[in-house]
């Protein structure tokens, strides 16, 4: 009893009542940190020094940065995923700058006849999400060649790559190409990883989103709603995934005339994603688009896969209003992931490296009476 009256109490001070939610809790704090002064997280300049702009997912005092400050530090930086993503939330930037970056590094990879899959890749998925479809295709193409002769047609990288082909093919329109690539991804993945893997569940949510498009709902609700409720066992309610999930089912709900079971997921989803990213990231607008749309649009969720590759998508509405997520395919060095489509946002890599931004160095902490250092006889 006591210690929930501290609570209630703490609450008020808050300026919320008892009942209040933990959400509208933090909801509250965020405000108090927007209503500090902003400032760029590279140079820690204000606005005085230039327009600052919210560029991906980052909050709080890491939100804000110098357009230029950004450009300068994804030319200069010595981490090879600077070009294209954010160091800390791992959200892509999906701009022109993304391929200019990745391109010259594709040329140099050739020049120098250094291996070339993981920036193939890469900027295959920056083309697809930005529209660029015909040029695309070959960088694709070229990964899935490379890595069927290299590692074979079960590995997780050659997997990988031909998910990346069967979601170009499918955003270009040519279902009937696009849907053996996703059976055969789909069906190795079942035998080789299980039916509970991440990356097998994105090849079932991509398979579902494909006969959907088709029209055939009656086959790929059954997908859908496997991929949604395995997720929920596994990943959470919470899970960036997990809420594209929800919103693709809703999506194939509503298109079969349950609208308000599709309501229910819709407005789940959306709940979480205010509470986790805020109204204004590109993620919460598109699941705010699909519960008022009539015509609600499938968009990316990202999986955690045993390749070492990664694929968030921003898709092109808002930056965010694309139909699918790609995976990369890379170098065995870095475990990433495959990607699946989704319907409402895109899922960031789940392996969160250190901060790329200088922090303050942390007060050494004092030693206990008698528990310094031993002294050297």
């Amino acid at each position: 009893m006591a210690s929930g009256g501290v609570i209630a109490r703490a609450e008020e001070q808050m300026g919320a009542s008892p009942h209040t939610g933990r959400a509208d809790i933090a909801r509250g704090e965020e405000q108090m940190v927007e209503a500090e002064e902003k400032r760029c997280r590279l140079c820690f300049g204000g606005e005085d020094d230039g327009q600052l702009v919210q560029p991906c997912a980052c909050r709080g005092s890491a939100q804000w940065v110098h357009r230029r400050c950004l450009e300068q530090w994804r030319r200069t930086s010595p981490k090879e995923d600077a070009a294209y993503r954010c160091g800390q939330c791992r959200d892509e930037y999906r701009d022109t700058l993304s391929i200019e970056l990745l391109s010259a590094r594709l040329q140099a990879e050739r020049m120098s006849g250094q291996a070339t899959n993981l920036t193939l890749s890469t900027l295959g998925t920056e083309l697809q999400v930005q529209g660029k479809y015909d040029e695309a295709e070959p960088m694709y193409r070229e990964a899935l060649e490379v890595a069927r002769a290299a590692l074979g047609s079960r590995h997780p990288h050659t997997l990988t790559s031909t998910n990346n082909l069967g979601l170009l093919l499918h955003d270009k329109g040519d279902l009937a190409a696009a849907e053996p690539l996703y059976r055969e991804a789909m069906d190795v993945k079942r035998e080789t990883l299980g039916h509970r893997h991440p990356s097998t569940l994105t090849s079932i949510n991509n398979l579902g989103l494909l006969l959907k498009d088709k029209g055939d709902l009656a086959a790929a609700e059954p997908l859908l709603r496997e991929a949604m409720e395995v997720q929920r066992e596994t990943l959470g309610n919470r899970h960036p995934s997990t809420l594209i999930s929800i919103s693709n089912l809703g999506l194939i709900l509503h298109d079969m005339g349950d609208l308000s079971g599709a309501e229910l997921l819709y407005r789940e989803a959306l709940e979480v994603q205010r509470e986790t990213l805020g109204d204004q990231h590109p993620n919460t607008l598109n699941f705010i688009s699909n519960l008022g749309n009539p015509t609600p649009k499938p968009i990316p969720i990202p999986d955690p896969v045993c390749s070492n590759h990664v694929a968030p998508r921003k898709p092109n509405l808002s930056p965010i209003l694309t139909r699918r997520t790609i995976a990369v395919q890379g170098r065995p060095r870095r475990r990433r992931a495959d990607v699946p489509r989704g319907a409402g946002g895109v899922a960031r890599d789940p392996r969160r490296p250190a901060p790329e931004y200088a922090q303050l160095p942390q007060q050494p902490r004092r030693a206990a009476a008698g528990q310094g250092r031993p002294r050297r006889r």
